[in-house]
C-alpha cells in the first residue's frame, strides 16, 4: 500500500447492506454498459459457488458470521476518502480471535497464489482494528487424483480438522487441503447441492484440464512455436466471458483511465526519446575510461566525461549503459556521448523500450537464451543485466512499485504480451523475493484489476489470460466492442473463434457494417 494513503471506519457487513448493495449494482451497470456478456460457465464455477455454501453451513457452528463483507474508506492520492469493499468467502468471530478464510475450487495449485494475496489484503486492513486477525485458507483440489500434495481427510465436524500451517512472505496462514468428493457428498446430505452428477460433471473436466496442461508442457520442452501446436491445445472450444471489470470506487467521480490512456498514446511519438545500449567491456576506474559493446559486437571508447550521469560506484564488466550519440573521429575510432549507467528506478522506463526491438520476437519464440538468435541474445542479455544493476538492493515492494507506475503511465497497449514475458522470463527471476510465485501472481493480480480495453485485446489474441490472473488454455470470450474497435488487427483464424461465441449472430453484422462505413 502507498504510504500516503490511510484506511479509516473499518468494519464487517452482511451482503445485505445498502451501500454494499448499491455498489454490487453499480459494478453490474459498469458491465452492462461495456458490453461483457457471460457464456457457458466452467464446472469447477458452478461447484465452486455451491461449495462456497457448504463450507459457511459447515464452519458456522464455529463463531460463523453473515457480516463476511469487508467496508472501509482510503484516502489516495488525492487525499480524498472513497468507500471500498472486499468479499471474504467466509469469517469465524471467536471473541479474542478473528479467523477470515478463502475457499479455492481448482484444478491448479496456482489458485492458491491468487488466495494468499487475497487473504493478505484483507489481513492488513483488518488488523488495523487492532483485533487479532487469523487468516485461513480451504483449497478443495479438483485435480487431487494428480497431486502429490497432502489432502486432509474431510470430517463434518469443523472444530475436529487439523490444520496444516504455511508461511507466506513472513505471514503465517491455516491451510486445509481436501478432496472435492467428500465435502460434496456431505453437501447433498446436507441439501445444500441437489444435482450429485455435478462433481462427476467437474472432476471429468479437471481430468481433461490436466491432460491438455501435460500436453503443453512437453511441447514447450521440445520448444515446438505454439502456432504448430494441435489446435485442441492452443484454443479450447468452451464460451465463458471472463470478469473483465476495472475497478471503480463507490463514488461517483468519472473515470479518468480512458482519457489518460488516450492523452498517454497521442503524445507519447513526440516526447518519446530512444537511447542505445551498450554493456561495458572493460572499464579501468584509476584512469576512468573504458570500452563498451555496442550492437552485439562493436567496441567503443569512452570517459568518465562521457557520463551525464556520474556513476554512484566504481563500472564493472557487463554492466548496462544507454547513450544518446556515437562520435566517429576522422580515423575512425568509436566514441560515446550523454551515456548514463542504468542504477536507479527511473531508469526502469528507459530499458523498458527494449521491448519495442524487432529482436523480442527471437527472445519470446525461444525459451533458452543459448539458442536464440544472436541479437535476440544480446537484447535478453541487457533486460537481465539493466534489470539486476536497478533492483539491487532494493525491496520486492520497489519493484512491484515501479512495474504498476510503467504500466499504468507508460506500458503501450501492444506491447504488454512482451513486457509480461519479460517480467515471467527474466524480471521476477532476477529480482530478490520470498516468493517470486507470489510476486508474480500480485502484478497479474494488479493488471486485472487496472485492466484497458486495449491491453484486453492483446491478451485475447495472443491467448496470455494468464498474465490478467486468469487460467491459460480456455478461450475467454471479451466483450464484443473490443474486437469490434480492433477489427484490422483480426485474422481468419481469430474470426473462426469468434464464430464460436455467443454474440456471433451479431457480431459479423456490425462487422460488415463497419467495414461498409
Amino acid at each position: 500500500m502507498d504510504p500516503r494513503t490511510r484506511t479509516r471506519n473499518i468494519s464487517l457487513v452482511t451482503a445485505s447492506d445498502p451501500e454494499y448493495r448499491s455498489y454490487v449494482e453499480r459494478q453490474r451497470l459498469t458491465r452492462s454498459r461495456i458490453g461483457e456478456s457471460y457464456g457457458q460457465r466452467l464446472y469447477a464455477d458452478k461447484i465452486s459457488v455451491l461449495l462456497e455454501r457448504a463450507v459457511r453451513k459447515w464452519v458456522a457452528p464455529y463463531g460463523g458470521q453473515e457480516n463476511r463483507i469487508l467496508s472501509f474508506e482510503q484516502r489516495g492520492r488525492d487525499h480524498k476518502y472513497s468507500k471500498r469493499f472486499r468479499e471474504i468467502d467466509f469469517v469465524l468471530d471467536r471473541k479474542d480471535t478473528l479467523t477470515i478464510g478463502e475457499l479455492k475450487v481448482s484444478s491448479s495449485r496456482k489458485a492458491l497464489t491468487k488466495a494468499y494475496a487475497q487473504l493478505s489484503e484483507s489481513f492488513d486492513v483488518l488488523r488495523r482494528t487492532g483485533r487479532s486477525v487469523v487468516p485461513m485458507l480451504i483449497y478443495i483440489n479438483l485435480n487431487y487424483e494428480n497431486s502429490h500434495a497432502a489432502i486432509d481427510a474431510f470430517d463434518p465436524d469443523f472444530g475436529s480438522m487439523l490444520f496444516q500451517h504455511r508461511h507466506v512472505n513472513g505471514r503465517a496462514y491455516q491451510l486445509l487441503q481436501l478432496s472435492p468428493v467428500e465435502i460434496f457428498d456431505w453437501a447433498v446430505e446436507q441439501e445444500i447441492i441437489r444435482d450429485p452428477k455435478l462433481i462427476d460433471e467437474a472432476l471429468e473436466e479437471a481430468r481433461q484440464n490436466h491432460f491438455l496442461r501435460t500436453e503443453r508442457s512437453k511441447l514447450r520442452q521440445m520448444e515446438v512455436p505454439e502456432d504448430e501446436w494441435p489446435t485442441e491445445l492452443r484454443i479450447i472450444d468452451m464460451q465463458r466471458a471472463p470478469m473483465i471489470v476495472q475497478f471503480r470506487s463507490t463514488d461517483n467521480r468519472p473515470d479518468k483511465n480512458d482519457l489518460a490512456t488516450r492523452l498517454k498514446d497521442a503524445f507519447s511519438e513526440r516526447h518519446e526519446q530512444h537511447f542505445n545500449f551498450g554493456r561495458v567491456k572493460w572499464f579501468d576506474n584509476t584512469k576512468l575510461f573504458g570500452n563498451v559493446r555496442i550492437n552485439g559486437e562493436e567496441a567503443a571508447f569512452v570517459h568518465i566525461n562521457n557520463f551525464k550521469r556520474k556513476p554512484s560506484g566504481p563500472l564493472d564488466k557487463n554492466q548496462v549503459i544507454y547513450y544518446r550519440r556515437v562520435v566517429r573521429s576522422d580515423t575512425g575510432k568509436i566514441r560515446l556521448s550523454g551515456c548514463t549507467l542504468l542504477e536507479y528506478t527511473p531508469d526502469f522506463s528507459t530499458l523498458m523500450q527494449l521491448l519495442e526491438h524487432d529482436a523480442m520476437e527471437g527472445c519470446i519464440a525461444v525459451r533458452k537464451p543459448s539458442n536464440m538468435p544472436s541479437e535476440s541474445k544480446y537484447v535478453f542479455r541487457l533486460l537481465e543485466h539493466g534489470t539486476r544493476q536497478i533492483f539491487m538492493n532494493r525491496s520486492e515492494a520497489s519493484f512491484i512499485e515501479t512495474v504498476q507506475n510503467y504500466y499504468d503511465k507508460e506500458l503501450r497497449d501492444r506491447w504488454f504480451h512482451r513486457f509480461c514475458w519479460y517480467l515471467e522470463r527474466i524480471a521476477v527471476k532476477v529480482v530478490e523475493s520470498k516468493n517470486r510465485e507470489m510476486t508474480e501472481q500480485m502484478i497479474y493480480c494488479y493488471f486485472y484489476a487496472n485492466l484497458r480495453p486495449g491491453i484486453l485485446f492483446y491478451v485475447w489474441q495472443h491467448g496470455l489470460f494468464r498474465f490478467i490472473a486468469y487460467s491459460d488454455g480456455v478461450d475467454y470470450e471479451i466483450p464484443m466492442e473490443i474486437l469490434l474497435e480492433h477489427a484490422d488487427d483480426l485474422d481468419e483464424l481469430e474470426l473462426d473463434r469468434i464464430r464460436n461465441y455467443s454474440y456471433a449472430n451479431s457480431f459479423f453484422p456490425k462487422l460488415k457494417a463497419q467495414d461498409n462505413l
